[in-house]
């Protein structure tokens, strides 16, 4: 039952929404994934997660939340060479982690959100399926 708290101070890079205005316009479901931009296989996920969302068009709408201590890397990375087209956002305050204290395990940084609820945790990318 517990709700994932949006810090408003999150940064978009490839998109034009605010994270308010993107959460207001999820559907009922969605996915949130909390990558650290700091960690390089952590950041190497970001190409997996874009075959995933390919190979996997029945997901629901998925964004993602970067924290590190470069937001200029982070843009360049994800704008520039990866062309990164789920919408992301950069925490340089780690408010995200602060506020919804996230798993140092990065297999389960990936949140399963209905009705504003978290139903499931942890990566498809490194697990069978999500944990309830």
């Amino acid at each position: 039952g517990k709700r994932i708290n949006y810090p408003e101070e999150l940064i978009p890079i490839n998109t034009s929404l605010s994270i308010t205005e993107l959460t207001n316009q999820q559907p009922d479901t969605y996915l949130v994934n909390f990558i650290d931009a700091d960690c390089s296989s952590c950041m190497e996920d970001l190409n997996l997660w874009t075959q995933y969302l390919n190979d996997n068009q029945e997901l629901p709408p998925t964004f993602f939340i970067l924290t590190g201590s470069d937001k200029h890397n982070v843009d360049f990375l994800v704008n520039d060479q990866l062309k990164f087209k789920p919408p992301l956002y950069f925490d340089d305050q780690e408010l995200f982690d602060r506020y919804n204290k996230v798993s140092f395990i990065k297999a389960f940084r990936t949140y399963y959100i209905k009705n504003g609820v978290i139903q499931k945790v942890g990566s498809p990318l490194l697990l069978d399926g999500l944990i309830d």
